[in-house]
């Protein structure tokens, strides 16, 4: 304690798995005046209970350079007045939220978040919120309340077009080529004029 004051704090916390029960501290101090002097303060109770509230976190995902939000499923266990202080921690770099606000009848929390182009892409599991409840004019934190994963995904490629496939071209019938003719033997010759000549023969009009 510097020279000519008279009060110190001492920030105390619990861990999760600290003991729920009162327990009775005191505050011994020495200095060195001429001598050891060695002085104690009164006893006092210091009551570790459960925490107030704990938060069932909503994973979420978003791509660079846009906005998400992380839900907060908030299940109450001990009364509080007025209002609590509530901060999303552990977001990535270029990852921006908001501090919200949370009462005893406070079902949810939605924190908005927001990314940077620039924001790590990649898998962040280190999400968590503090709360800061003021009792009897002092505040207790809750440094650590739910936990959470945010992924941030870089976007997808812009689709490109596919180049335009030229038109089939109709083909062109094929030129049909004049049949050749044939040339027939003399007999053919002989039985096609014999046919022709009784075809003459039996027409009407001939005689």
């Amino acid at each position: 304690m510097p020279k000519g004051k008279s009060e110190a704090e001492y920030p105390l916390t619990a861990t999760g798995n600290a003991r729920i029960q009162k327990w009775p501290v005191f505050v011994l101090g020495t200095a060195n005046e001429n001598g050891a002097v060695w002085v104690s303060s009164q006893m006092v109770t210091l009551e570790v209970a459960e925490p107030y509230v704990t938060f069932a976190m909503q994973r979420a995902a978003v791509e660079q350079g846009q906005q998400t939000e992380i839900v907060c499923q908030v299940t109450h266990h001990r009364p509080f007045e007025g209002q609590a202080k509530v901060k999303l921690l552990g977001l990535p770099a270029k990852a921006t939220t908001v501090e919200l606000e949370l009462t005893h009848d406070t079902q949810e929390l939605v924190f908005p978040v927001k990314t940077a182009k620039d924001t790590p892409a990649g898998n962040h599991k280190n999400i968590f919120c503090q709360v800061v409840i003021v009792q009897n004019g002092e505040p207790i934190t809750h440094s650590r309340v739910g936990g959470t994963e945010l992924r941030v995904d870089k976007p997808l490629p812009p689709k490109t077009k596919a180049p335009a496939q030229p038109k089939p071209v109709a083909k062109r019938p094929a030129k049909k080529q004049p049949a050749k003719p044939v040339r027939l033997s003399r007999l053919q010759q002989l039985r096609l004029q014999a046919q022709k000549e009784r075809q003459a023969s039996a027409s009407p009009g001939s005689k």
